[in-house]
């Protein structure tokens, strides 16, 4: 059952905080731990937290400093093959992730998610000075700082 839903993209598990859905329930129960604000995790470097074993051991990675994953195409390198793969994505121009409202296809869902809140007019950024909304937290964190520069 697993690996159908894996192939068919089929995600039966949905979260009730956020509505995102999942494969698996495990990822679902993960998930939720965000939520929750569990950290099962310590790095026993840093002290940093994580909601999962890997998250942890790919961050174990920077203490050591081993990209063991270079790219054959420019000079950059990663941690993780799933890394790596993402990457050569943007070399290869591969664009799986079509607009379902416009001709504009993106490398990664998450490029899409943002790029669809043009369509939909949802800006999920609330800024708690001014109250002015964003489509990204970056274009809030942009317009944060320009409070700071008028104080």
């Amino acid at each position: 059952m697993f690996l159908l839903q894996i192939h068919t993209q089929e995600k039966p598990y949905s979260c009730m905080s956020c509505f995102k859905t999942f494969t698996t329930l495990t990822n679902l129960k993960t998930h939720q731990k965000r939520h929750m604000g569990i950290n099962e995790f310590v790095c026993s470097t840093c002290g940093k937290c994580f909601f999962t074993k890997s998250g942890l051991e790919r961050h174990e990675l920077l203490h050591k400093g081993h990209r063991a994953f270079p790219c054959s195409l420019c000079s950059l390198s990663f941690f993780t093959k799933s890394e790596i793969t993402r990457h050569m994505r943007y070399h290869k121009g591969e664009k799986r992730f079509p607009c379902p409202h416009c001709n504009k296809s993106f490398i990664e869902n998450q490029h899409l998610v943002v790029h669809e809140r043009i369509h939909t007019g949802e800006r999920p950024y609330l800024c708690s000075i001014c109250s002015k909304s964003f489509y990204t937290k970056s274009k809030l964190n942009r317009h944060t700082r320009t409070h700071a520069q008028h104080t």
